[in-house]
């Protein structure tokens, strides 16, 4: 089962750096186009554990860029986040 606090670390090695980079790169381009972005339609998941990848959308939401926009009872890559406002 899937555990932010036990993936959050992996996002700190140089892998999790570029994977995170590439993931809010994805959804940064997406957000701008529609406003807001299904985990599943974000592309640089391929070749990565989906753990790690699930990891990235929560730590974007622990630095304040993206809100979640449904409830956190739907699947992982079913969840949608939109930009935060300020």
């Amino acid at each position: 089962m899937y555990s932010y606090q036990a993936e959050r670390d992996k996002l700190f090695t140089e892998e999790g750096q570029r994977l995170f980079l590439a993931v809010r790169d994805d959804v940064n381009k997406k957000l701008d186009i529609a406003g807001a972005v299904m985990v599943q339609k974000v592309n640089p998941h391929m070749g990565y554990d989906g753990w790690t990848f699930l990891a990235c959308f929560d730590r974007l939401v622990e630095l304040g860029e993206i809100t979640p926009v449904n409830s956190n009872k739907v699947a992982g890559q079913h969840q949608i986040f939109r930009k935060t406002e300020y």
